[in-house]
């Protein structure tokens, strides 16, 4: 039946999409890399002049937030770590510097990773991890439970899909954005190097 053929077409093709974005130890559940704005620190640019769908539970959420995003700076120990493990024969997925998990496994996946307390209880959701060259640290954003989300915070990131060989990654809260000393809203731009002066730029 070419209905049934095309069915199992779609389903092969949407299950091949969702492993494709779904890495990492969050595994195939998608609603765990779901947030909000107010999550994401946009509440700020929330046009609350207008009737939207969720209006009302978004507004309540602003009152009333359960987790807000922060940096997490991944432990470079224990990336030495995972890196030490391919070379045994219980290895622990490897990464690369980017987060596109392509250029090493082939797959090219995303990876969002369960972050836990101490106790190995899920209290958020990490990623977008790459490695930062100017600061020499492996970062990624992580929505976090608000109890947990205080600078120097140190938990653990699961790294490795369910059902492999998975390895807990410490990590160290911190703000959003990192780069605190080079922020746009801060910096004084007239204290970069200029070839002309702003003489020189009246002058025409």
């Amino acid at each position: 039946d070419g209905r049934l053929m095309l069915a199992g077409i779609l389903d092969e093709q949407m299950s091949k999409m969702m492993t494709a974005v779904a890495g990492g130890s969050a595994g195939l559940d998608l609603t765990k890399r779901f947030a909000n704005p107010i999550e994401l620190g946009l509440g700020r640019i929330v046009n609350w002049n207008h009737e939207f769908r969720g209006k009302a539970a978004l507004a309540e959420y602003q009152a009333n937030p359960k987790r807000t995003l922060k940096t997490l700076v991944w432990n470079p120990d224990d990336l030495a770590a995972i890196y030490r493990s391919q070379f045994t024969d219980n290895p622990v997925r490897q990464m690369d510097s980017w987060g596109l998990e392509g250029p090493v496994t082939g797959d090219f996946r995303q990876s969002s990773d369960l972050v836990v307390d101490k106790d190995g209880k899920e209290i958020g959701v990490s990623g977008g991890r790459s490695m930062s060259w100017y600061h020499k640290q492996m970062l990624s954003l992580g929505i976090l439970d608000l109890e947990f989300a205080e600078e120097g915070t140190e938990v653990g990131i699961v790294w490795g899909e369910p059902g492999t060989n998975q390895f807990t990654v410490r990590a160290t809260v911190a703000p959003v954005p990192y780069n605190t000393h080079l922020e746009n809203r801060t910096f004084d731009t007239n204290t970069v190097p200029r070839r002309f002066s702003k003489a020189d730029l009246v002058a025409g």
